[in-house]
């Protein structure tokens, strides 16, 4: 689709502009200057976007989460499934197709990678989340420092199939000197040679014990088609299309129950009032759980990881 650029202020209400507002390329044929922040749109999303940048939002409802990781990991492609869940486009584009709302410009669709940051809100029960786009190759890491600078909250996507990778690692170690709480994707589980397990094992390896799975995936491979909830006990398939709540699967329950154990007594342990509690055979209710695990992931010692396909739109959200 032909496409346009939607532009506004966020200094009032964001402090994203910090990083973004010295964007000096000019602006592609089609495309309009304003503000100097990128926010990148299409004829798919125009109406929601222009309605999102003129509602305002107190500061206590504003989010600036950033997505890095290595460059192929699936970053932009998980942009848009999060917009289009969220119902911002109507339509979701591809990376391949050079129809994706961050990636915009003509040079990244030629190359088929992201080559700057990208802003791309939307609004999420009741709060408006900023997306922040960054690119994975090695050459714009000084966009990535800019993205951790501002971002409340940084989203690790890593490939099932390429594992942890360099970009990944040094992206950690950026979020880490800036003390950004973070969490973890595992994408791109319906590819072949993918493996949770093994991603898994590589994130522990890398990043240390916080390293916290709170979903496992259905299958892998050609076999994946949905994800179990650690904290509820439930399954998420989309045999339908749709993800549709269904039991645990009986093949995966013993590994499932091992690992929502393991998952609660790494919470528990963090609040002595619970752990008191929990050895006294109360067990904590979903609720005080991520309550818990959300304080530990805001003081950047709790890391939690979600797994999916962003291509498939398979991922529990």
């Amino acid at each position: 689709p032909e496409r346009t650029a939607v532009f506004k202020t966020a200094a009032s209400t964001s402090f994203a502009t910090r990083a973004l507002r010295d964007r000096s390329a000019p602006p592609s044929p089609g495309q309009t200057r304003g503000a100097k922040v990128w926010v990148a749109s299409d004829r798919r999303s125009t109406t929601t976007m222009e309605a999102l940048a003129v509602k305002v939002f107190p500061p206590e409802k504003i989010r600036n989460v950033a997505l890095v990781g290595h460059s192929g990991a699936g970053k932009t492609t998980l942009a848009e499934a999060l917009l289009f869940r969220a119902g911002t486009i109507q339509r979701l584009g591809s990376v391949e197709d050079g129809t994706t709302v961050t990636d915009f410009d003509p040079e990244e669709h030629a190359r088929g990678m992201s080559l700057s940051l990208a802003l791309a809100p939307f609004e999420w029960k009741g709060f408006k989340i900023n997306l922040i786009d960054a690119p994975g190759y090695a050459d714009f890491v000084g966009d990535v420092h800019a993205a951790m600078r501002v971002a409340d909250l940084a989203v690790f996507v890593v490939s099932a199939v390429e594992g942890v990778e360099v970009q990944t690692e040094y992206a950690w170690g950026v979020a880490e000197d800036h003390g950004v709480p973070r969490m973890i994707f595992i994408n791109k589980l319906d590819k072949e040679r993918a493996s949770f397990d093994r991603t898994l094992t590589q994130l522990r390896d890398r990043f240390g014990a916080g390293i916290a799975p709170i979903e496992l995936p259905i299958g892998e491979q050609a076999e994946f088609h949905g994800v179990a909830d650690l904290f509820r006990d439930k399954a998420y398939v989309y045999d339908s299309g749709q993800g549709e709540e269904a039991p645990i699967p009986e093949a995966m329950s013993e590994r499932e129950h091992e690992v929502h154990d393991n998952l609660v007594e790494g919470i528990v342990v963090a609040d002595d009032d619970m752990l008191e509690r929990y050895l006294e055979g109360d067990i904590p209710s979903v609720e005080e759980l991520e309550h818990t695990m959300a304080r530990g992931v805001a003081e950047a010692t709790v890391f939690p990881v979600v797994c999916g396909s962003a291509k498939i739109g398979r991922a529990h959200v």
